[in-house]
């Protein structure tokens, strides 16, 4: 099986509300820039999310479970904003030699995972920790995928977060 989704030589589209199970390529962006990806399920894929040659994409709000890559970028891919997804699972959750964006701005509003802030991506490893209640990770950064987002990483990584409650 090849790809689920692709975009070819592609560019100004928004791709959102699919999923694309048990492929190669779950989502493919080739040589296409300037799009939009966001709502999409991608899982038990050998590559979730995967661009090659594709610049300027925005990709968010996106879940991608159990591949073997959550999302894949080569390094002709540059200039992506990658943000409030979920990589749960993967063998290996990101892999990029590129330069992307792992995240955006912190900004208030409730994220992928129910928290309050938008800020970066949900990683199933991220090993730090949120450490002043707002639901980002603030240490052990950026995170990079053991090594794989070989350039920066997500300085804003999600975490699971919960409303403290006192009881009197």
């Amino acid at each position: 099986a090849g790809p689920g989704i692709m975009l070819l030589y592609s560019n100004g589209n928004t791709l959102s509300d699919n999923t694309a199970n048990s492929n190669v390529y779950g989502i493919d962006l080739a040589y296409s820039n300037s799009n939009t990806l966001s709502d999409n399920t991608a899982n038990s894929n050998v590559y979730g999310i995967y661009l090659q040659g594709s610049n300027t994409n925005t990709i968010t709000s996106n879940n991608a479970g159990s591949n073997l890559y959550g999302i894949y970028l080569q390094i002709s891919a540059n200039s992506n904003n990658i943000y409030n997804n979920k990589f749960i699972s993967n063998t290996i959750n990101g892999y990029d030699t590129g330069n992307n964006s792992w995240n955006t701005t912190k900004t208030l509003g409730t994220n992928i995972i129910g928290g309050p802030y938008i800020g970066g991506n949900f990683w199933s490893d991220y090993n730090g920790s949120d450490t002043d209640g707002d639901g980002l990770g603030n240490t052990n950064l950026p995170y990079n995928s053991s090594g794989n987002i070989m350039n920066g990483g997500d300085y804003l990584p999600l975490t699971q977060f919960t409303i403290a409650t006192t009881t009197s």
